[in-house]
């Protein structure tokens, strides 16, 4: 036999008896996204083709009768028993399996995570978790929300780069989300957009792809225009009405519950403020307000 047929009958009995091992490659990301641990990924390749050639050239040492037995071999029912040449190798090939690196080490770019962004782009409102999900690059049924709590249990340095980072993106969303009577309330998904625009927060490609093929790219906001003495009177009024007659906001008073529920719907509407910026401007307009026109 020449050398390519010693070869090929080496290469396919290897790759029949090692299928996950010998034909293993690193997965292909075409748009990576996040921290990744791709060093372990490479190094792992590097390993795994120094134990391919290793085991190759074991093999080719072998005469060509013993070629001829394991093309027979495989060709033969006698491939469900034992491999007669595994002690010929100077390593077991099974014992990498358990090394092959997790997909999370690929980063929030691996393609099994991808989810169908137009498709959910379309939808009138997200979910924190939702929303998380795809702003990293994955399907939203990747993680539960108890999951991520899980993971935060846990000692930072022992998780994956892109747990870490998955983290670090649900806090930020979480924060953003308005709270409603039980937990976090969903979001629309044109809100979500604005935000992101906003802030120029770095989600996925794909996600902002297909949040501005919806709802279209936002360009660079006009200068706001200079408020007026009179106008600003207006709406200082305007503020003092209505936190007195619909939130009952006593104008004066040291504790006044109407500033926190204020403060509340304003949440709700994805408009944060603290507390103190808001009994500032109630102050405000109440003193354009005649004292003697307050409730009694």
């Amino acid at each position: 036999m020449d050398e390519k047929e010693r070869e090929d009958i080496v290469v396919a009995a290897l790759a029949a008896q090692y299928p996950k091992i010998w034909l293993w490659r690193p997965a292909k990301v075409e748009v990576p996204y996040g921290p990744d641990n791709m060093e372990l990924v490479n190094k792992f390749a590097d390993r795994l083709a120094i134990l391919r050639s290793a085991c190759k050239e074991a093999l080719l040492a072998l005469p060509d009768e013993e070629l001829l037995l394991m093309r027979d071999f495989q060709s033969s029912e006698k491939q469900r028993a034992p491999w007669p040449w595994a002690n010929c190798l100077p390593s077991n090939p099974s014992d990498y399996l358990s090394r092959i690196p997790k997909v999370w080490a690929y980063g929030f770019g691996h393609p099994a995570f991808a989810p169908d962004f137009d498709y959910w782009a379309m939808m009138p409102k997200l979910s924190v978790m939702e929303a998380t999900m795809l702003s990293v690059g994955a399907k939203p049924e990747l993680f539960k929300e108890n999951e991520i709590y899980e993971l935060k249990r846990q000692k930072p340095e022992k998780l994956w780069a892109s747990f870490r980072f998955l983290i670090e993106r649900y806090e930020l969303m979480f924060r953003m989300y308005p709270s409603g009577g039980y937990g976090k309330m969903h979001l629309s998904t044109r809100r979500l957009h604005q935000w992101i625009n906003e802030t120029g927060l770095d989600v996925h490609p794909g996600f902002k792809a297909a949040l501005d093929k919806r709802f279209g790219v936002t360009s660079e906001p006009a200068p706001p225009k200079e408020m007026t003495d009179a106008e600003k009177v207006s709406l200082l009024k305007m503020i003092a009405g209505m936190a007195i007659e619909q939130y009952a906001y006593v104008p004066g008073a040291k504790r006044n519950e109407a500033v926190k529920n204020i403060s509340d719907d304003l949440d709700r509407l994805g408009i944060s403020l603290d507390l103190k910026t808001i009994r500032k401007w109630l102050k405000e307009s109440c003193e354009l307000i005649d004292p003697e026109n307050f409730p009694k």
